[in-house]
């Protein structure tokens, strides 16, 4: 039915993302492995409470960088700071595996891009379009391209770590995309 190829795709990938695919790899259609989404960003809530409640944590916990518009280096905030990665690297070396996603705030338009509770991506809240953020001269592509620097830089930090990350981009992030048939102009 399925057919999982053996080795990934880039030659160059770490020693820890080997092994952790190799796991992936041998543990397919065997077992199932749990897992816990943070409670909103940057933590493990849900995997400590699936601990309370049954003992065990799960295989894997899944970080979010949803508030990274409010975290180093575009802002101070004292409450979310992606630059601090204990989270991750405590998960990851109590034998955890470690996901990270990206709930992406966009902002309302190029006027208002101090308005960025828009992560549900609804087409009343955004003028944004994905397919722009493809184009090199609309103003969606520069702000694309300045948040997935950033958010680059947060896995590379990782990286240079020895985490690997099962990554899961862009999750619910569809800009206006459907507001008129679907196109996303």
């Amino acid at each position: 039915l399925f057919q999982i190829t053996p080795t990934l795709v880039n030659p160059n990938a770490t020693e820890p993302t080997k092994k952790l695919y190799q796991y992936l790899v041998d543990n397919f259609g065997k077992n199932v492995l749990t897992g816990a989404m943070a409670n909103v960003n940057w933590n493990t809530a849900y995997a400590d409470t699936m601990y309370q409640m049954t003992g065990r944590y799960p295989a894997l916990n899944c970080f979010d960088f949803i508030h990274h518009a409010w975290s180093k280096p575009l802002r101070n905030s004292n409450w979310i700071d992606y630059t601090n990665t204990k989270p991750v690297e405590d998960w990851y070396n109590n034998g955890g595996i470690v996901a990270c996603m990206w709930h992406w705030n966009v902002p309302a338009s190029a006027a208002d891009s101090t308005n960025l509770n828009t992560y549900t991506a609804s087409a009343d809240k955004t003028t944004f379009t994905t397919i722009n953020a493809t184009r090199t001269n609309r103003w969606e592509y520069a702000w694309a391209m300045r948040d997935i620097d950033i958010i680059a830089g947060y896995l590379l930090d990782l990286q240079a770590k020895g985490i690997p990350v099962i990554w899961r981009p862009l999750h619910e992030a569809r800009g206006n995309y459907g507001k008129w048939d679907g196109t996303g102009e």
